[in-house]
């Protein structure tokens, strides 16, 4: 029987084609990157020797920056959420303790939810900005609907402005109730999308405002309560969108508004 023996690694070099050399260089790579190692592809002098030192440092690298990287959004996430799940852990305590209904702790709970769910949507992150680029943005995203508003017909520019830069959006569940017959609310309502029921003092709906409208004029304009209920409709989304307008700082131009129309 004939012995055999074995080739030389730089004569098999030599009769590998180059599509052998192409692989064996990312089989050898992939192994010494993964940290896997099988050993069936070894340096063979110092300069093979160094280059894969090389590598291996380089690897290190790689590695600590990609493993740091995802642990800090994994971590970023969890926080969010156990921020979140604290918060409805505390209101819920509290609702307990005071014997809230269980109807109106539902109601809070949801809107809890409701805003985790809308954060990326609400205009609450422009606090992060510059005072005056805030204000261009809210004008640039509430001016152009407030002019088509019957109630602002005719009012100046800059009453529109002051208006739009104290304007901030809410997200509200459908059948959840806004504002309440008899309230006095200090905020100015304008839909932006969705469907409001007013409801008369007795629970029967009277009319139904679409996107445009705006109600709670009552107590902002003249100080009187307001004398209709008004809650979300069910529409597509089951999601209203509104924005309070905190008017207490405009008080002078509401009264000339007022008395002009």
């Amino acid at each position: 029987m004939t012995r055999m023996h074995p080739i030389h690694p730089y004569v098999l070099a030599a009769l590998q084609t180059a599509w052998d050399h192409y692989l064996s260089s990312l089989y050898w790579t992939y192994t010494t990157i993964s940290t896997t190692g099988y050993g069936d592809l070894t340096p063979m002098n110092d300069d093979e020797r160094f280059y894969t030192l090389c590598t291996m440092i380089l690897n290190i690298g790689l590695t600590a920056y990609i493993v740091g990287n995802t642990t800090m959004l994994a971590t970023k996430a969890d926080s969010c959420v156990l921020e979140y799940r604290a918060t409805v852990t505390q209101v819920k305590q509290f609702l307990q303790r005071k014997n809230i209904d269980p109807e109106l702790m539902d109601a809070a709970l949801k809107h809890l939810k409701l805003n985790q769910d809308m954060q990326g949507e609400r205009d609450d992150v422009l606090q992060h900005c510059a005072p005056s680029i805030r204000t261009r943005i809210l004008s640039s995203l509430y001016r152009g609907k407030l002019i088509d508003c019957i109630l602002f017909r005719g009012v100046s520019d800059s009453f529109i402005d002051s208006i739009s830069q104290t304007a901030h959006s809410e997200f509200v569940h459908c059948h959840s109730p806004i504002v309440h017959a008899g309230e006095r609310s200090p905020h100015l309502y304008f839909v932006l999308s969705g469907t409001v029921a007013v409801y008369n003092a007795d629970g029967h709906r009277l009319r139904c405002q679409s996107e445009g409208a705006v109600f709670g004029e009552e107590t902002v304009l003249c100080d009187l309560p307001v004398v209709k209920t008004a809650a979300g409709v069910c529409m597509e989304l089951a999601i209203l969108q509104l924005f309070p307008l905190d008017c207490t700082t405009h008080r002078s131009a509401r009264c000339q508004h007022c008395l002009r129309a």
